[in-house]
């Protein structure tokens, strides 16, 4: 379990990394990075719910 909770620890760092390092990006994009990039897999989103993220909401319009 402490494992667990020493990543948790990590993530929360990264997180906020992620946030300085795109500042000037928009805040879905830094959103979609973070969901994409979470280390636990348990936690992490399927390909296929990143793809109807916000982010992608202009391309899929196209399809229509």
């Amino acid at each position: 379990h402490i494992f667990y909770v020493e990543n948790a620890l990590k993530q929360t760092k990264h997180r906020s990394d992620l946030n300085s390092k795109f500042s000037l990006s928009s805040p879905d994009l830094v959103d979609l990075l973070k969901q994409m990039l979470e280390i636990n897999p348990f936690f992490r989103s399927s390909a296929k719910k990143l793809l109807k993220h916000k982010v992608f909401d202009d391309i899929r319009d196209l399809d229509d």
